[in-house]
């Protein structure tokens, strides 16, 4: 190079940029979003945590006319195939839930009849919804109405579960139940022969496949082992099964304890204020909720309602042991009065 000119065999080096977040190594990544620069993972990582940067490239950016050139008209071009290919794909599913409704209505036109003619307070809901479509409950014979059930048992978390005293509704997003559905459940059965033969006597195998994951309010990712380690803690001992009941008048929601061996599907779902929202929902857990059941009586002279204690529920808590298992022994015909 003579008189600062230089010659032309020699290379001219581009002016090194520093990284935006460590500003120490030579930046070697252009995040497509913003374009800040960033020379390794780990600050590509903190520029996305520090600013809530997505990392994505904004395909709907605004290009001036003197800057728009091939590559932003291929960008446009391929962004209207993809918007293309996204209303196709809604269509699609839109005609194939149309079809899956168009069968279905028929079945639940016959599950609604069946449920009043039994007196249950059956609901029907979309059938776009996921509820809608897990749902399996068919009519088998229509005189007498005879119908198998989708059941869905929630599994609480023994931890979970014990803390729900009375007044407290279960709520599904805040104590992440395990739920599971039981197809062909009749309504005859006890809920104690619904268990052992569906769910207590399968193996873990089978057990995962009783897992519906699309019923959870959150994911859980542990949940298939889980449901085996949750029905071998039990043992041979039935768990207990809970229900709510929603009184309009008070807006509120009561749980009732359900006593597996001597109660049957369809005393569950004929239970006065309870609502079958497609398919019945029973909470399980493996240890007792601390609950008190009550019961509105009239009085006979007055015709007023006094709150007491449900007789029957309180002969059952005494003689637990044998509701769990063993032959109950005939209830004094004082509690059956008081019932």
């Amino acid at each position: 190079m003579e008189c600062g000119v230089p010659n032309p065999g020699d290379a001219v080096k581009p002016e090194t940029r520093l990284c935006s977040i460590c500003a120490t190594n030579a930046a070697k990544y252009t995040c497509p979003r913003c374009t800040v620069r960033t020379c390794s993972l780990r600050c590509c990582q903190d520029h996305k945590k520090s600013t809530r940067c997505s990392g994505k490239r904004n395909v709907a950016e605004f290009v001036a006319r003197r800057d728009y050139n091939y590559f932003a008209f291929l960008s446009d071009y391929r962004f209207l195939e993809s918007l293309d290919r996204d209303n196709e794909s809604r269509e699609k599913r839109i005609r194939e839930f149309y079809d899956i409704a168009k069968k279905r209505r028929r079945n639940q036109s016959k599950v609604l009849s069946a449920a009043r003619s039994l007196k249950i307070d059956y609901r029907l809901s979309s059938s776009l919804l996921t509820r809608a479509r897990l749902n399996q409950t068919h009519v088998i014979c229509d005189k007498p109405p005879a119908v198998l059930w989708t059941l869905e048992l929630c599994l609480l978390d023994p931890s979970a579960g014990a803390s729900q005293g009375d007044g407290k509704q279960l709520c599904d997003s805040v104590l992440r139940p395990i739920h599971i559905l039981l197809h062909n459940c009749p309504c005859s059965s006890l809920l104690s022969d619904i268990w052992r033969s569906k769910v207590a006597e399968l193996s873990s195998a089978d057990l995962e496949t009783l897992v519906a994951p699309q019923l959870a309010a959150s994911s859980n990712l542990s949940m298939s082992p889980y449901v085996t380690n949750w029905v071998l803690a039990l043992g041979k001992r039935l768990p207990y099964f809970y229900i709510e009941c929603v009184d309009k008048q008070t807006r509120s929601v009561l749980k009732h304890e359900i006593f597996a061996s001597s109660t049957t599907l369809l005393e569950v779902m004929t239970r006065d204020k309870y609502v079958v929202n497609e398919f019945p929902t029973i909470w399980v857990s493996q240890t007792e909720l601390r609950i008190e059941i009550n019961e509105l009586i009239k009085d006979k002279d007055t015709d007023n309602s006094i709150l007491v204690k449900n007789p029957w529920y309180q002969y059952q808590k005494k003689h637990r042991a044998s509701v769990h298992g063993i032959e109950i022994e005939k209830a004094p015909d004082a509690i059956f009065r008081g019932r």
